[in-house]
């Protein structure tokens, strides 16, 4: 999303991962983040709170909410954490990933 399309990445990929039940997962709920949080462009606070919680390594997962599609949340992976080797990199089912043209 905002990008022109003269811009866009030509070798994003998709990357399937499972994240065991019992792995502790860190939740940013609504109420923590600042008003506006999803404007664009995107608040300052934002990177700081992430990169709060990489430099903490409070976990291996971060599930933030999604600024484009409000009803679902993104799961940000900290490779520096000691559980991320738990989390299930499914290297053989990566796939390419292409912007659908109704987006740009």
């Amino acid at each position: 999303m905002h990008v022109e399309p003269s811009e866009l990445p030509n070798d994003l990929v998709i990357i399937p991962a499972e994240i065991p039940d019992d792995l502790k997962i860190v939740k940013i709920g609504l109420a923590r983040l600042p008003k506006a949080w999803n404007s664009y462009p995107a608040s300052g606070i934002l990177q700081d709170i992430g990169d709060d919680w990489l430099s903490k390594k409070q976990s291996a997962v971060l599930c933030v909410p999604s600024a484009i599609i409000t009803t679902v949340n993104n799961y940000l992976l900290n490779p520096l954490h000691e559980d991320f080797s738990k989390i299930n990199i499914k290297r053989k089912e990566i796939t390419p990933f292409i912007f659908d043209n109704r987006l740009l």
